[in-house]
């Protein structure tokens, strides 16, 4: 690999790093799911917080009335959407 194409590349990656550092992670207790809105509502310290889901969301299967999670999400359109809801 040449020295230039080394460059491309790293210049490459670089660009591709906002996407992949554009979620937020929120640790929080579960105070209701609502599966026909696709929402989950948390208590966090700052109060209470809605999370919008789909069904590619990893781990959703943990998000239960009163269970203590962290969620990765992102941010679009005005929305918190969860990628990701872990049991802590």
């Amino acid at each position: 690999m040449t020295f230039r194409n080394q460059i491309l590349a790293f210049l490459l990656l670089l660009a591709m790093i906002p996407a992949f550092a554009h979620a937020d992670e929120q640790k929080a207790t579960v105070v209701k799911v609502d599966k026909d809105k696709r929402e989950i509502v948390v208590k966090t310290k700052e109060g209470e917080k809605t999370f919008t889901y789909r069904s590619s969301t990893k781990g959703i299967e943990n998000a239960k009335d009163g269970a203590k999670v962290t969620i990765l999400y992102e941010k679009k359109n005005g929305e918190m959407r969860a990628t990701s809801v872990m049991a802590q």
